[in-house]
């Protein structure tokens, strides 16, 4: 009887690493995201001050 219950619980351990292990790529990868546009809207700033100056 335990051995059932150990099982189900190591799976629901293994579905909640995959779903944090998930959640952190998504966190990462809309970091990721942020920083590519600022990178974009500074160089944008950059080409109008070369434009301006």
């Amino acid at each position: 009887m335990g051995d059932t219950r150990r099982a189900s619980v190591d799976g629901r351990d293994e579905r909640v690493r995959r779903a944090v292990a998930s959640q952190r790529r998504a966190e990462r990868d809309e970091r990721f995201h942020d920083r590519r546009e600022l990178r974009r809207s500074r160089n944008v700033t950059n080409e109008l001050a070369e434009v301006e100056g």
